[in-house]
């Protein structure tokens, strides 16, 4: 079992991970790259993150920020809505006791970020991934700032959550993860065969400090 600090945990993050095979990445101005192939296992499948918390889709990753003492996680999931998600096909991103909620959002894009397990200050805490578009995530204004609840008038600051803490790129089936920040970003995701290749690399220095190197942990 990895170690987490307690400023970052939450019930919802618990749920997860527990009893759950998945990996852990500690980002210091480095990139974390998930590929998304046929070798690629989500953290949770949409049907037990439509049971669980609503999510409808799978979980391929959770992004966290770093929290202050006394303030609410900051959990961004990266929802997977499947192939057939588009702008002539849209799917509803939550679905509640049987139900689809269309008030908090309709992707229309395959890839997205939600709001995890906090409040974004509004309902549509939905932001989509658009490939080849990088979305730089921070305290900085900007829609997707807004939408995820990062930089919202009716929200303290996080002040541990730099202006432009991260940026997140999806290319050639490959989601990209880049931290620029003071603190650091934690991704947990489902290994691939790759990642699991790149893992075998870090092993020997896991518990050493390593400038420039992401330190990787598996349950």
């Amino acid at each position: 079992m990895y170690e987490r600090s307690p400023k970052l945990n939450s019930p919802a993050l618990e749920s997860l991970t527990a009893e759950r095979p998945h990996t852990q990445v500690e980002l210091h101005h480095e990139e974390l790259k998930i590929h998304l192939d046929d070798t690629a296992q989500p953290l949770m499948s949409q049907v037990e993150a439509v049971n669980m918390f609503g999510l409808n889709g799978d979980v391929i990753a959770i992004i966290k920020l770093p929290t202050d003492e006394g303030m609410e996680p900051k959990n961004i999931a990266v929802v997977d809505y499947g192939p057939e998600t588009s702008a002539d096909n849209p799917k509803h991103v939550f679905v509640m006791e049987g139900e689809p909620k269309p008030a908090l959002g309709v992707a229309t894009e395959r890839y997205g970020l939600t709001a995890f397990d906090y409040s974004a200050g509004h309902l549509a805490a939905m932001y989509p991934l658009t490939e080849n578009q990088p979305l730089v995530l921070g305290r900085s204004p900007s829609p997707a700032n807004f939408k995820l609840g990062l930089k919202n008038p009716e929200i303290p600051d996080n002040e541990l959550i730099s202006r432009n803490h991260l940026t997140v790129t999806l290319e050639a089936g490959v989601l990209a993860i880049a931290d620029h920040s003071t603190n650091g970003t934690e991704v947990i995701y489902g290994a691939t065969e790759r990642d699991s290749r790149s893992q075998a690399m870090y092993q020997a220095v896991a518990n050493v400090a390593v400038t420039n190197s992401a330190v990787i942990s598996r349950q």
